[in-house]
């Protein structure tokens, strides 16, 4: 059975409420790692990846998911605190497929 091809222009989007964990000066390991109190690049990574899964579902059979495997961001303005970020996920051209062996 083919699988429907995703259409140039697709389209995925997720919304958070920056939360007291989100922001980047809780994601450090260690002390010494000092961030400001603004939603942390990482948080809004993982929110772009959840948008381009979304927008991945009509390409997709039941019981598959799909994951991101390229991040390009710019990341500004900084999100404070209880604010909304929205994430757009675009597929904007075709590519040809490749493929990797395994390791």
């Amino acid at each position: 059975m083919n699988k429907p091809e995703l259409a140039v222009g697709t389209c995925g989007t997720a919304t958070s409420i920056v939360e007291d964990a989100d922001l980047a000066d809780k994601v450090g390991l260690s002390t010494s790692d000092t961030f400001p109190a603004v939603y942390a690049t990482s948080r809004m990574i993982a929110l772009m990846e959840l948008a381009a899964a979304r927008a991945m579902i009509p390409a997709l059979g039941e019981g598959e998911n799909s994951v991101g495997v390229t991040v390009d961001i710019e990341h500004t303005p900084a999100r404070r605190h209880r604010k909304r970020a929205v994430v757009d996920a675009n597929r904007l051209e075709e590519r040809a497929a490749q493929r990797r062996g395994p390791g």
